[in-house]
C-alpha cells in the first residue's frame, strides 16, 4: 500500500499499480488498510 502510494505521489503510475495491486489481492489484509488498498485500485480503476 505504502510503495504505492509513494510511486503515485511520484507520478510513477505503472510502478503505483503494480504495488497498489498487490496490496489490494495477493497480500490483502483483514484491517482498514487494506480496505484503503482494495478501495484505491477499485477507484482507479487499476
Amino acid at each position: 500500500l505504502y510503495l504505492g502510494l509513494y510511486h503515485e505521489a511520484l507520478g510513477e503510475e505503472a510502478k503505483a499499480a503494480a504495488h497498489m495491486q498487490k496490496a489490494a489481492g495477493d497480500y490483502k489484509m483483514d484491517h482498514y488498510m487494506g480496505r484503503v488498498a482494495q478501495v484505491h485500485v477499485k477507484l482507479r480503476g487499476w
